[in-house]
């Protein structure tokens, strides 16, 4: 709510075992102890702490990310694209929001190096969050 930015807050959780890049044997892989260890760590999170209002309509939420058994606070930029009737459920609202950042990977001991050193995978994972979101009835 951009008129009660103290009471909004965001919560986010994936189940790691969803990870699809449409290649079965790399998801495969991903899934693993040398990757997100999926048996051991089913879920990453996301927990605002607070949310600030960056100008125009672009906003930051900081919190604590949650991957494997590393939590840091990280800020999370977002565009808010407003609230507006949805058009296929008559007295119901809908709202948008982008977001997009950059985590390195190794620091959430979401592997440990040995493909980066090889250059077959990144260290820096990029982020892109988009939310249709509905108003509860």
């Amino acid at each position: 709510d951009p008129d009660d930015l103290a009471g909004s807050s965001v919560s986010i959780t994936v189940e790691t075992r969803s990870l699809d890049t449409r290649i079965t044997r790399r998801d495969s892989h991903l899934r693993t102890a040398d990757f997100f260890a999926v048996s051991r760590y089913p879920v990453m999170t996301f927990e605002s702490r607070r949310i600030s209002h960056a100008g125009g309509n672009t906003y930051v939420a900081t919190g604590v990310l949650t991957i494997r058994d590393v939590t840091r606070e990280i800020s999370v930029p977002f565009v808010f694209h407003g609230v507006r009737p949805h058009p296929m459920q008559k007295g119901r609202m809908m709202a948008g929001f982008d977001a997009g950042f950059t985590i390195d990977r190794l620091a959430y001991h979401v592997g440990d190096g040995k493909f980066a050193k090889m250059g077959v995978v990144g260290k820096d994972v990029d982020i892109l969050i988009t939310l249709e979101v509905l108003q509860e009835r």
